[in-house]
């Protein structure tokens, strides 16, 4: 029976997470209920590469800046995540915001699989 590497769970992660942004393309979902739990999984997700995963790929000159830029653009996920807590749901920017947050993870996501699997 094949084995799970760290990078197929964090591949079905990013799935997830993709899914869960997809679904706020509709009108009538409830894009409140979908932020927060893209926030749940983005929490768990970057929290466990981040104590996990990035100290070991830094490490290793092939990963290092690229992982490097993975953590950074973590932080800047985490400050748009806390802006959409602290901003009503009726904000006219909010919808806007959320649409950021989206690129900005798709592009995290796309760099780590395109880059960090293979070199590590």
């Amino acid at each position: 029976m094949p084995t799970n590497t760290i990078f197929d769970i964090l591949e079905k992660e990013h799935d997830k997470t993709r899914e869960l942004f997809k679904q706020t393309e509709s009108k009538r979902a409830d894009h409140g209920n979908l932020f927060s739990r893209i926030r749940t999984e983005l929490t768990i997700h970057m929290d466990g590469e981040e104590r996990l995963l990035y100290p070991v790929l830094k490490e290793k000159e092939p990963t290092r800046d690229k992982t490097l830029e993975g953590w950074e653009e973590h932080t800047y996920i985490k400050i748009v995540v806390n802006d959409l807590v602290g901003m009503p749901r009726e904000d006219e920017r909010w919808q806007a915001k959320l649409t950021v947050l989206r690129e900005m993870v798709e592009h995290h996501i796309e760099d780590e699989e395109e880059n960090l699997r293979f070199r590590s």
